[in-house]
């Protein structure tokens, strides 16, 4: 009878560490919440011209969306990561329009007032941002973000209606242009976020995150031997000194690459993967003076971003995935001259299975669209890169 009672015991013992870990497990997973969130600007993009200057403008409203990420600390506090695209626009008068391209990266403290619902809140934190399609306007890349919304919970999702205030740093003056982007940003944004089921798989087990890291193989441009002053030495300030000198232009070293991935699984073999990957273009640039002992050694570099949207294709091979992809590829420029935006790239690589990790090293060829007219400055329009992708 003892021996029964024992078993009744170790039973409900068990039972009951099943159900605590599994109560744990629960409440640790939905610590992470993810979503959208989309909205517009509520004031100017733009700053007023300066009345000398003889042109005008009129700012318009620009929708704001993206992706959204959540960690809850505690009850009260969290942690919330955005990733929001942003065009700041102006319409040009009396006929033409004007814009910047801007990917927005606010990272903010959260403090809930309430448990009931619903709750109002207070975020604060820095703000980055990545800028392209520039038009001689060159807004600063960081600032500082706080906000005031109110959280409501609808189902599963949580609903957050919110206004932001953003103070960016000052614009980079890099050319002389009139236009200023306003430092002063307010915008009304709405929220959409659910619990994951798992803070490693927070969009299910057919979608993955992770970053991919490489470098070029490839020269980012030629070499190119001109007595015409070269685009990649358009912001030095001393340009008239240089009228009668001779460049030669070439690229400069190999560059570092890299960014975050998403990855979602079509079906068996077939997924489907974006990236968001940095990539800046390197110029060097020797100028040789007449009658000068020495000649100049200038270098320069300009940012651009690259969205390559690729199927994949997989296969088994023992333990290894050898796979190959195919699909366009996007990129925004910053102060890059003679570029198309768009192009088609393709790639080959093979993933391994490295502990919770797929590492997958690989070969990707780049070909971008032809600049009209095209130019010897322009950058190559074929690269190749060696690219290694780590994800959950």
């Amino acid at each position: 009878m003892a021996g029964k009672r024992y078993e009744k015991v170790d039973l409900f013992a068990g039972k009951l560490v099943g159900l605590t870990i599994s109560m744990v497990s629960v409440a640790f997973a939905q610590n992470l919440s993810v979503g959208g969130a989309a909205g517009a600007n509520l004031g100017s993009n733009f700053g007023a011209l300066p009345i000398a200057s003889g042109l005008a403008y009129m700012n318009t409203r620009t929708l704001l969306a993206g992706g959204t990420a959540d960690w809850r600390i505690s009850r009260p506090i969290s942690i919330e990561a955005d990733g929001l695209y942003r065009r700041l626009h102006a319409v040009a008068v009396p006929a033409g329009h004007f814009s910047v391209v801007t990917w927005e990266f606010p990272i903010l403290a959260r403090y809930q007032f309430s448990l009931r619902q619903p709750a109002p809140f207070l975020e604060g934190g820095p703000s980055f941002r990545s800028t392209g399609n520039l038009n001689d306007i060159h807004p600063s890349h960081y600032g500082f973000t706080a906000g005031v919304g109110i959280e409501k919970q609808v189902g599963r999702l949580r609903v957050e209606p919110v206004v932001r205030y953003t103070r960016w740093a000052q614009d980079v003056q890099i050319l002389r242009s009139d236009v200023r982007t306003k430092v002063d940003q307010l915008e009304f944004l709405v929220g959409f976020r659910a619990p994951s089921l798992s803070n490693t798989d927070p969009f299910g087990a057919h979608l993955s995150l992770g970053v991919v890291a490489g470098t070029n193989l490839t020269n980012d441009f030629a070499s190119v031997t001109t007595s015409r002053f070269p685009p990649a030495l358009a912001n030095i300030s001393y340009s008239s000194q240089l009228a009668r000198a001779t460049f030669t232009s070439s690229a400069g070293p190999k560059s570092f690459t890299g960014g975050p991935l998403v990855a979602l699984e079509l079906q068996k073999h077939l997924s489907l993967e974006v990236g968001a990957i940095y990539r800046p273009l390197r110029t060097s640039v020797q100028v040789f003076l007449p009658g000068a002992r020495k000649d100049l050694k200038l270098a320069d570099h300009r940012s651009t971003w690259e969205f390559p949207v690729l199927a994949q294709y997989q296969w088994r091979v023992r333990r290894a995935k050898p796979f190959v992809e195919m699909g366009p590829s996007f990129r925004l420029l910053q102060g890059v001259y003679g570029a198309e935006p768009y192009g088609i790239a393709v790639g080959a690589g093979v993933e391994e299975r490295i502990g919770r990790f797929k590492v997958s090293p690989g070969l990707r060829f780049t070909h971008w669209a032809q600049h009209t007219p095209p130019a010897s400055s322009d950058p190559r329009r074929s690269e190749i890169a060696i690219l290694t992708g780590f994800s959950l």
